[in-house]
């Protein structure tokens, strides 16, 4: 059995399923919105088709690498809603995850979904001890999504947007003791 099937994730209402070459629409329909855009680091907007291509090619090279990249689809009528990442940090008991949801979809608990199942895929299956998020630090929705796990803040980083402006990150970590 292909080992990156063993890693598909299903949740009450939605399957995460990792992102290849037939993704491609599916990221652009989840991406392409400017809100969206301004929060990620490595897009600008108006989205591209080939910067979905890039992203996408960017997660089936990062499989070998341990980055396991998501498309979250609803199950019920299998529309895309969302991705989601986990990618093992230097420190192999380290895992980071990043996410976003399709604007149609938010407020809806999509996000909190995926990072319950990036919590238990890590914890679990991928043995880490640690697991940190970078939220843009004027994102008060994802900010809200990891404190609702546990994730404590600690510290700061700035990172460059595809734009070439700063992106200020607040670095929150979940340690696999304290999970409430």
């Amino acid at each position: 059995m292909n080992p990156v099937m063993t890693l598909a994730v299903e949740t009450s209402r939605l399957n995460l399923t990792i992102i290849g070459e037939h993704s491609v629409k599916d990221v652009f329909d989840t991406l392409n919105y400017r809100e969206t855009a301004e929060m990620i680091s490595f897009l600008t907007w108006p989205m591209t088709l080939e910067q979905a291509e890039g992203w996408c090619k960017i997660a089936i090279e990062g499989i070998p690498k341990g980055k396991y990249l998501y498309i979250a689809h609803e199950k019920e009528k299998g529309r895309p809603v969302g991705c989601i990442c986990l990618v093992e940090e230097q420190d192999p008991k380290r895992g980071e995850i990043g996410y976003w949801v399709a604007n149609p979809w938010q407020g809806k608990g999509i996000a909190s979904e995926m990072i319950q199942a990036m919590i238990d895929l890590g914890f679990g299956k991928l043995g880490f001890s640690t697991i940190v998020a970078k939220i843009a630090a004027h994102n008060p929705s994802s900010l809200g999504a990891v404190k609702k796990f546990g994730f404590q803040p600690n510290g700061e980083e700035i990172k460059k947007t595809a734009k070439g402006t700063d992106l200020k990150l607040t670095v929150y970590e979940l340690k696999q003791d304290i999970v409430p």
